[in-house]
């Protein structure tokens, strides 16, 4: 899981600083390019006017040294009617005098101004109501015959400048997407090692420690999966020895817990096997012995029993039953025995909760063990009490409360309870909490130790089955079926 989010994170990583860069870099083309585009184009208008304005004054030299006024102002008129970019035509005479306008008789007052301004300068850009003119002005006759000024309207050369804009922008859009998809696609080449690491870890922590990357690049993610490959090695090592470890000491266990649940009733048999052989004995007497072997026996006989259905569980055959009635049986089996040694019984089912597919007899013989085990704990501590079962069902899953007042579990033997032949008690085999956390996990279930509400003391056992998932579960792994017959413990 972590290395999918190093990889998703590194992917997008990527395709972060691609998009930025490819933005930054972009964008400062973009202004650059679009001032130069418009100094090109304002440049390029100024030399060609420049040269237009060389020739018009050729054409109108002689008008400006005689000063005939009205022939330079019909030149002038109609030169700007010829060309619509041109707005005005001025001949000045010495010190600014105007001598000649295609204005005619009415010569705007601010004209004045900008020839003052344009005296020190031969290129000007003005402002006239909204529209930007570039004015230009030439010497005739190197200044003995006066000025030439013109103002060009440039709102021409701004709007070309403007649509170059947009087309530029039409094509950094273009290659920026252009560069989000090659950073996509080398965001998914570069994190594919990552991305088969991840899917690796993931069959690991799923168990399957035979797997092994192939060789991959011979940078820094080949470096990495060598490293995987060989952790996963010493890993698998590490679990096999751990395993035979397990193995022998669950198989010692098991020894010493069927050596220790045998060896006592054997020392009955041959007690009572010596006895019989003496001479001279009542026949009452061999009654009793006869009858405290039968019981040394059984005794033998239901620890190998419990000791085969721990090692070689029987499947659950499901059906829908009614996990309330499963319960009220097991009650009503105890509640004679209970009422004798004044320990109250308490039952709460809320409702009718709906039937699941279980095993009724495993998951009968788990509420048993249960209920026994509970009764057990009352009996050793103050010899009456209270058990309370509650039967709670939940969105998409039943759960089985049993609460006992006794003396409760240790917190240091909370974790052993359920190993095989693990008990608390002077008698018992330990098999039957074992026994029937198979049972459960058989069914989909959990069997779980609660700490009591409150802090006060005794145990609580919750039994939780799970709707639609115990048949599911035994289609998909028989082998964890739990045996279908088992005694307390």
């Amino acid at each position: 899981m972590l290395l999918r989010h190093l990889q998703r994170s590194l992917r997008a990583k990527l395709v972060a600083i691609m998009v930025v860069a490819s933005v930054s870099f972009g964008t400062s083309v973009l202004a650059f390019l679009q001032v130069l585009v418009a100094d090109a184009i304002q440049n390029t208008t100024r030399e060609n006017y420049l040269q237009y304005l060389q020739g018009l004054s050729a054409e109108i030299v002689n008008s400006a040294l005689t000063e005939n006024t009205f022939e330079l102002q019909m030149q002038l008129f109609e030169t700007v009617e010829r060309d619509p970019r041109l707005v005005y035509l001025v001949v000045a005479g010495g010190e600014g005098r105007i001598v000649a306008t295609s204005f005619g008789a009415q010569t705007p007052v601010a004209l004045d101004a900008v020839l003052a301004r344009a005296a020190a300068a031969e290129d000007l850009l003005i402002l006239d109501r909204g529209r930007r003119l570039r004015h230009i002005a030439i010497d005739l006759l190197g200044g003995r015959a006066g000025r030439l000024h013109a103002a060009i309207d440039q709102e021409r050369d701004f709007a070309l400048a403007r649509s170059i804009t947009v087309r530029l922008l039409i094509l950094f859009a273009f290659l920026t997407a252009i560069g989000i998809g090659v950073a996509l696609f080398m965001g998914g080449v570069l994190t594919a090692p990552l991305r088969q690491l991840a899917e690796m870890a993931g069959r690991i922590g799923s168990g399957d420690l035979a797997v092994r990357i192939p060789p991959m690049t011979e940078d820094e993610l080949g470096v990495l999966a060598e490293a995987f490959n060989e952790m996963t090695a010493k890993l698998s090592s590490s679990c096999q020895a751990l395993v035979r470890s397990e193995q022998m000491a669950a198989a010692g266990q098991l020894a010493a817990g069927v050596a220790h649940e045998i060896n006592n009733p054997l020392a009955s048999v041959r007690a009572c096997l010596w006895a019989l052989g003496q001479p001279g004995l009542a026949p009452e007497q061999g009654a009793s012995y006869l009858g405290a072997l039968d019981v040394a026996i059984g005794r033998i006989a239901r620890t190998v029993q419990r000791l085969l259905a721990f090692s070689r569980p029987n499947p659950p055959h499901f059906r829908a039953v009614s996990l309330a009635e499963v319960v009220r049986s097991a009650v009503t089996l105890f509640r004679p025995s209970l009422r004798e040694e004044e320990i109250a019984l308490e039952l709460r089912i809320d409702g009718e909760p709906p039937p699941l597919r279980l095993d009724a007899d495993q998951i009968g013989q788990v509420m048993v063990n249960l209920l026994l085990n509970a009764c057990q704990a009352i009996r050793g501590a103050s010899g009456n009490g209270r058990i309370a079962v509650a039967l709670i069902s939940g969105e998409n899953a039943q759960d089985v409360v049993v609460e006992d007042d006794g003396p409760g579990i240790p917190v240091e033997a909370r974790s052993k309870v359920f190993e095989p032949f693990y008990t608390t008690r002077a008698t018992g085999t330990g098999l039957g909490l074992s026994v029937s956390r198979n049972i459960v996990a058989a069914h989909g279930g959990e069997l779980l130790i609660e700490e009591p509400e409150g802090g006060r003391g005794g145990t609580v056992m919750r039994l939780r089955l799970y709707e639609d998932r115990a048949e599911k579960l035994a289609l998909g792994d028989s082998d964890r079926a739990a045996a279908a017959t088992l005694g307390p413990g």
